[in-house]
């Protein structure tokens, strides 16, 4: 598939999960409350990428990478793992455990045995600071030989997408666990695996594998 190809099965996902989430009746809880506000902000950033993608504002997407990951992870953590003392921490002082504890306390969960967070963390955490930092790897995709200017490939922009669209549902299925609804959860698990199919697996490689030359 082209770039533009996996832009329209981006806008897609973002308009189909919108239509499914518009209206989550999420528990009254402050539990239930911080979580569900990770995860339908992670909703919206998900949208933003495409947004932004859209109009080839790629150092802006790619910026986001990290920032809808980090919500997933602690939409998760607040909602499943956090006690009420760290929940109190969270709301009064913003304080919560590193993001590599937060990530071992969630694959402790039933349904998180794989450890694929923690294989996406060690891969490629430093990779998402980068480029939300304006680290190297955001810079040096800023230029060419001869100018100023943005240089990004059609692969690393299709794995910005593909990532960023495969967190969204996977926030959504946890936003669907998180109001008890089974079938939600289910139709949007179906979706995901339309969208990915098994031989073709997400990932964000690229995004850090090579150092980008000005070439």
């Amino acid at each position: 598939m082209t770039l533009e190809q996996h832009l329209h099965q981006a806008k897609d996902l973002v308009h189909w999960l919108g239509g499914k989430l518009d209206g989550a009746d999420v528990p009254s809880d402050l539990r239930s409350r911080l979580a569900g506000g990770c995860f339908h902000s992670a909703v919206e950033y998900h949208m933003a990428i495409v947004l932004l993608v859209e109009a080839r504002y790629y150092a802006s997407a790619f910026a986001l990478i990290r920032i809808i990951y980090e919500a997933y992870v602690n939409g998760v953590w607040l909602g499943r793992c956090a006690n009420d003392v760290e929940i109190d921490s969270y709301v009064k002082r913003g304080k919560s455990p590193r993001f590599s504890d937060r990530v071992a306390e969630i694959e402790s969960l039933p349904g998180y045995e794989a450890r694929v967070l923690s294989n996406v963390t060690s891969c490629s955490w430093k990779a998402m600071n980068s480029y939300t930092h304006t680290g190297y790897l955001q810079i040096v995709r800023r230029q060419t030989e001869t100018a100023l200017e943005s240089n990004y490939s059609d692969d690393e922009v299709i794995q910005a997408l593909n990532f960023s669209g495969a967190v969204s549902c996977l926030v959504a299925i946890e936003l669907s666990a998180l109001c008890q609804s089974t079938d939600l959860a289910n139709v949007i698990l179906q979706k995901a695996g339309e969208c990915w199919p098994h031989d073709h697996p997400v990932d964000i490689d690229g995004l850090q594998a090579r150092e980008k030359t000005t070439s």
